[in-house]
Parts: C-alpha cells; sequence; structure tokens
C-alpha cells in the first residue's frame, strides 16, 4: 500500500474528512498461492488532528449458529442384568426411552437441552424408535473454544415411580460444529454408538472388563467419539418431549 499515493490523493481526503473510509480487502499470498484474505480500511492523521479524531471502535464478528439433529432409529442389545424384580430376578423385559442432553454455554435455541422419546414396551434386547432431537442455535464463535457435549442415554421406565438409567454414552461435538462453521456446509454421519452401564464402571476402573457395553444405539447425527461417562443428575422427574417423529 503506497500510504503517500493516498495522503496526496483528494479524494482520500475526502473520505477522511466525511469519516466513510471504504473498507478494504487484501489477499494473503504466499508466493502465488492464496493463504485468504485481510479485512481492513486505512486512516492517516496529520498530528494535529490525530487528538480531534477518536478511534474507529472495532466489533468482533457475530458468532455463527450451528443446529445439531440427532436422529435415533433404534437400540440393540439392551442389557437387561440390572432390571430385577421384587424377588432379585431379571424381568423378561421393560419399558423404555431414549434422552439426549446437549451441555454447551452457547446453546441459544428455544427447544429444552435434555428431550426424550416415546417409551418403547415390553423391550427385550431391542427396541425401535425413529425419533429426532433437534438442537439449534449452538452459537460458534470463530477464535473462541467452543465445549460442545452430546449425552445419550437409556432409561427404563415404570408405573408407579421415576425412571431409572441403564447405560449412557457422552459424543464430543465441538469439533463438527466448528467445521460446519467453518464451511458453511451440512456435516452428516451415520454411526453405531455404544453405550455403557455408569454403575458397572463405578469401583471398577482398573479391571479389564470394566467398560461393560451395555446397549448401542443405531443414530445418525452431526459426528463424533463415544467414551463412557457418568450422569450427574440421574434418576431425575421426565424432561419436556423432543420434537418427535422425522419426516
Amino acid at each position: 500500500i503506497d500510504l503517500e499515493d493516498r495522503w496526496f490523493a483528494k479524494s482520500f481526503q475526502v473520505s477522511m474528512q466525511t469519516k466513510k473510509v471504504p473498507i478494504e480487502y487484501r489477499p494473503l499470498m504466499n508466493g502465488d498461492l492464496s493463504r485468504g484474505s485481510l479485512e481492513m480500511w486505512v486512516e492517516l492523521l496529520d498530528t494535529e488532528m490525530a487528538s480531534d479524531v477518536p478511534t474507529s471502535v472495532l466489533f468482533q464478528p457475530l458468532p455463527l449458529e450451528v443446529e445439531i439433529r440427532v436422529v435415533l432409529f433404534d437400540v440393540r442389545e439392551v442389557s437387561r442384568k440390572r432390571c430385577v424384580d421384587e424377588l432379585g430376578a431379571e424381568r423378561d423385559s421393560i419399558d423404555c426411552a431414549a434422552r439426549c442432553q446437549i451441555d454447551c454455554k452457547r446453546y441459544a435455541g428455544a427447544p429444552p437441552k435434555e428431550q426424550e422419546s416415546d417409551v418403547h414396551r415390553a423391550c427385550v434386547s431391542d427396541a425401535e424408535y425413529n425419533w429426532r432431537f433437534v438442537f439449534p442455535k449452538v452459537q460458534v464463535q470463530h477464535g473462541e473454544n467452543l465445549d460442545c457435549f452430546i449425552q445419550l442415554s437409556m432409561w427404563e421406565y415404570f408405573a408407579l415411580h421415576r425412571p431409572s438409567m441403564l447405560c449412557e454414552c457422552f459424543i464430543d461435538m465441538k469439533t463438527y460444529c466448528k467445521r460446519v462453521a467453518l464451511h458453511r456446509k451440512v456435516f452428516q454421519i451415520e454411526s453405531k454408538v455404544p453405550l455403557f452401564d455408569a454403575h458397572a464402571l463405578e469401583g471398577h476402573e482398573d479391571d479389564e472388563d470394566s467398560e461393560r457395553v451395555a446397549g448401542g444405539m443405531e443414530t445418525r447425527q452431526a459426528g463424533g467419539d463415544a467414551k463412557p461417562g457418568r450422569r450427574p443428575e440421574a434418576g431425575g422427574p421426565p424432561p419436556a418431549a423432543g420434537f418427535g417423529r422425522p419426516a
């Protein structure tokens, strides 16, 4: 940028006096390869005007909003070892439902953070749901850290008392939310997510079989890696319903 030419250019002096300096976009080059662009403007002031003209106010760009959709098709091989009757015998079938909860401080959507499917009656091993959980308006700010996790869990339902959690997993959505915000494209992945019995993990961290898979969900979501975890408020009251079945 030739600053001397700009200083003596009449059009630039007029833009400075009217405080309408145009925004410029300059390419960032590495040899012959473009490495991006720079949004900028140039202000040139003499020492007498510098004290009278305030500095321009800089604003951070608005965050981009990403929507997470988790489509639960079915649950397979649900373990019923912890589902016992009054005599301690394993029940032949159970009533169960799936929950999906988002843990993200930058979630600004209207739907609840914890959503729930309908109840599958008389589940022996597999349960079919075809249910969609939707979490819109996850705000991704460029240059700032993002902590975003999805918890998938299975709950046994009873007629006279609150439900009990059977198994769960956590999916880290940070990388995928940032990828969608960066490329402005839909990112979709289909996967079978293993669920872990949190109670079986307690006190058996050193055992080879401590991470016992208690079931598995076939889902379609924005991707992620499942890992065993512990839900802090297990056994709470049922939350508001989710977005329901996909069209």
